[in-house]
């Protein structure tokens, strides 16, 4: 009898330390928070949806997709839409691909709001929260 391992050993050992450290890194195999939807109150970040809706308060999140904090902040603005004042947009922006915005808005954190005035310069910067924290932080 050989005292070698089994290659179904070894494959079944790779495949458990492989999971309880995708489990551990946070990771999961469910599909990525779907994306905000393109109108209404929380609408995905481009360029032109923010310059027209410059007659309107915007508010701009930087969120992760990887960033357990931002999925749970998404899901607080989607399930609480109703808090944020009606003359608000929520613009979610990609962190990690948003490079240029990050950079004129001083961002170095991911789960990070701005909300800026009709010209884009911003009026106030904070990080965490959801649908509560931007109605207080607009002021209104």
């Amino acid at each position: 009898m050989s005292s070698e391992p089994k290659p179904t050993a070894i494959l079944a050992l790779l495949f458990f330390v492989g999971t309880a450290f995708t489990a551990w890194a946070g990771g999961s195999d469910e599909a990525p928070t779907a994306a905000a939807p393109d109108d209404g109150p929380y609408r995905s970040y481009s360029e032109d949806e923010f310059l027209k809706a410059a007659d309107t308060g915007r508010v701009i999140f930087f969120h992760a997709s990887w960033c357990p904090s931002c999925r749970t902040a998404e899901e607080d603005i989607k399930a609480n839409i109703g808090v944020i004042p009606d003359d608000i947009v929520v613009f979610k922006a990609d962190y990690d691909l948003e490079k240029a915005l990050k950079q004129d808005y001083g961002i170095t954190y991911q789960h990070t709001f701005v909300y800026v005035d009709s010209s884009g310069k911003a009026i106030t910067k904070w990080s965490g929260g959801g649908a509560a924290e931007i109605a207080a932080n607009v002021g209104r």
